[in-house]
């Protein structure tokens, strides 16, 4: 076998290989390759792709991301692209996740209540966890707003729109959206949140300019049993029995009723 000339620094540059961070004598290429000036030989990885440099290890395909990709180091898996953990070259390699947990951002029920109060009069009782009324009032802000047109440079913005559905009774799963563009569901989560949280800032902005107000609520409809009510007020004041509050149907109580005021008529 042929032994290989040491490498010398403006050699290694040459060949595109560069210097690891806090690490004045190891060296890295676009394919993972490592190159130790100290011991001026390559060093293979572990079978996990880790390097031991004094008494710390190094991630070699995070060190590739870092250095080809502008990639930060942190928290995550390495996903690689064609399934071979030996192809540790940059195009081959990204993190399982797209953002970190620093990134990550829930949206605040109240604002977005008040966001759909700016445009909507709701019932008193409706709460944001009715998911399908919700997405609703979404829908038709965001196209009142023409937000899918005034941010489609922003990236993500497709499966925003995938996620509310392109119809307005259309509505897709967060499971649905992550498997349309190929994404983790945590990842698809964290875009669908970011635009909801666009669109309340921009929304309690214009509210905080009085471009908009908050809409007082829907007037509360009368219940099956407050229906039952006047008709026993009615009943009572004829001298008739009065209908009891609690039975299976009350739907087929004021059908019931209804009948008998046909009848009376009748007679």
């Amino acid at each position: 076998m042929i032994k290989q000339r040491p490498k010398t620094e403006k050699e290694l540059k040459k060949e595109g290989f560069k210097l690891i961070e806090n690490y004045n004598y190891l060296y890295i290429n676009v394919n993972g390759k490592v190159y130790s000036t100290k011991t001026r030989k390559y060093i293979q990885p572990t079978a996990r792709n880790y390097i031991k440099a004094g008494q710390k290890y190094i991630n070699v395909p995070k060190v590739v991301l870092m250095a080809f990709k502008n990639e930060p180091i942190r928290n995550g898996k390495i996903l690689y692209i064609d399934g071979n953990t030996a192809n540790l070259s940059h195009v081959n390699i990204k993190y399982s996740r797209l953002f970190t947990n620093e990134q990550t951002k829930k949206v605040n029920n109240t604002d977005l209540m008040t966001s759909i109060r700016c445009y909507f009069e709701v019932e008193q009782k409706f709460k944001i966890r009715d998911n399908f009324k919700t997405r609703l009032f979404l829908k038709s802000i965001l196209e009142k707003r023409a937000f899918f047109l005034r941010h489609k440079k922003i990236q993500g913005i497709e499966v925003y729109l995938t996620y509310l559905g392109k119809h307005l009774f259309e509505q897709k799963s967060i499971a649905y959206t992550a498997k349309e563009h190929s994404l983790p569901v945590r990842d698809c989560l964290v875009i669908v949140n970011s635009f909801t949280n666009i669109l309340i800032t921009e929304i309690l902005q214009d509210l905080e300019n009085g471009i908009l107000y908050i809409h007082g609520y829907l007037p509360k409809l009368p219940t099956k049993t407050d229906e039952i009510k006047q008709i026993n007020e009615y009943l009572t004041s004829k001298g008739q029995t009065a209908l009891p509050l609690r039975k299976k149907s009350e739907k087929q109580i004021v059908k019931d009723f209804q009948n008998y005021l046909q009848d009376l008529q009748n007679t």
